[in-house]
């Protein structure tokens, strides 16, 4: 299977305290193990790491460990799409003509990539951003079952103990532990 991971899910499955840590999770454990094909669009690169960098946990995850996470987790184990000029000349009317404005443009240029890739599906949190696309273009989207999982509560006041863990196979993520102290921990 080949499939396109996008952003909600990338950030889920290495921060340990967001909802749907686990099911993210294992969609990268799966490409690790080379159980499917991964794409992951250029835009997402960018995204993901500016995303860890402003979560809002106390203390913030550096950028250097910010960065370590993204090169860790995805260098070499996804193909990473980008557009070229003549693609944006052609994505921009597909994204007028749906309607969508403002941030959701960005969501279509996520999902274009996919399509580009010849993905069959797309993988996140945020299954409406994406349905309409979907149609379009003949993609599955794939998102946890509404009763599959709870919503976890999540408070900006959040005190956060941070430390880099690893699974056996080498997924880096931050673990987080409410305590008011930091410490970073090298995976073995």
């Amino acid at each position: 299977m080949r499939v396109l991971l996008d952003t909600s899910v990338l950030v889920s499955a290495m921060v340990e305290a967001l909802p749907r840590h686990e099911w993210s999770l294992n969609w990268l454990k799966r490409v690790h193990h080379r159980e499917i094909e991964a794409v992951v669009s250029a835009h997402s690169l960018l995204e993901l790491y500016a995303v860890l960098t402003r979560l809002p946990l106390r203390p913030p995850i550096p950028a250097s460990i910010a960065w370590e996470m993204v090169q860790r987790n995805l260098q070499g184990k996804v193909e990473v799409r980008a557009l070229t000029a003549g693609e944006y000349w052609h994505l921009l009317p597909e994204i007028s003509q749906s309607g969508a404005v403002g941030g959701r443009s960005y969501d279509w240029l996520v999902g274009y990539a996919g399509t580009l890739a010849q993905v069959e599906a797309i993988v996140t949190l945020n299954p409406r951003h994406f349905t309409e696309m979907g149609k379009r273009w003949n993609l599955s989207i794939l998102t946890p079952r509404r009763d599959a999982f709870a919503l976890v509560p999540y408070s900006d006041k959040t005190q956060c103990c941070l430390s880099r863990a690893a699974t056996p196979n080498g997924i880096l993520f931050c673990h987080a532990e409410r305590q008011r102290s930091i410490s970073f921990l090298t995976p073995r």
